[in-house]
Parts: C-alpha cells; structure tokens; sequence
C-alpha cells in the first residue's frame, strides 16, 4: 500500500531551515507549497514538497525554472 507521509508545518520549517510564520505567509499569498487543510491542521504531502523543491531548482539567477541541467 502507498501511504502518504503527512508533515506538519514544524517539520517542513524545520526540513527548510525557515521560520513556520513563513510558510504561513506563503499559504496566505498563495505562494509555496501545495497542503492539505484537515479541520484545523496543515498538513504537507512528503512528495509534493520533494516536487516543489526539485521544480525550485535552478543553475543560475536569471532562469524561472528547470528540469534538466543546461547545455555549456
């Protein structure tokens, strides 16, 4: 069975090495990550963060984003 791994904005901060007002700011701009609301609890899908972070990838300053290493 493929379980879904769940974390809470504390471990994703953490994972991040960002404050959780952060993320919160985020989810209120629309920015960031994609969650799950469950009641009163936030919730981020371990592979949607692992997808989020290799689409934030980038080689230099000017490219909006990446899937694969540019040619020199």
């Amino acid at each position: 069975e493929n379980k879904k791994i769940l974390l809470t904005p504390k471990a994703l901060a953490l994972r991040w090495n960002i404050k959780t007002s952060t993320l919160s700011q985020w989810r209120w701009n629309g920015r960031g990550p994609c969650y799950y609301k469950i009641g009163r609890h936030i919730r981020y899908d371990l592979q949607e963060i692992e997808r989020f972070e290799a689409e934030s990838l980038r080689f230099n300053t000017s490219q909006i984003g990446v899937t694969e290493r540019p040619i020199s």
